[in-house]
């Protein structure tokens, strides 16, 4: 969990220098990618909100969000974790 944690942040100081607006999926690929290279598992979480209707998506390893918050993840219901 600790290094999964370490991981996310130094991922989001590096992202600061990225000159694009965030982009949730472009965003989640990068970070799963950069945890994939460290050999920590996680997930890329789809997710829909109906009214009025959004979809968005985050990096999950086990219950532990990672690139968004829990409030804001919960805003959504997942349809597929992949």
């Amino acid at each position: 969990e600790d290094n999964l944690l370490r991981a996310n942040e130094q991922f989001a100081r590096a992202r600061r220098y990225v000159p694009i607006e965030p982009i949730c999926l472009l965003d989640s690929l990068s970070l799963l990618r950069f945890l994939s290279r460290r050999g920590l598992p996680a997930n890329i979480v789809f997710g829909v909100a109906p009214e009025p209707f959004a979809a968005h998506c985050w990096v999950q390893a086990g219950e532990m969000t990672l690139n968004e918050t829990l409030t804001d993840a919960n805003a959504y219901v997942p349809i597929r974790i992949v």
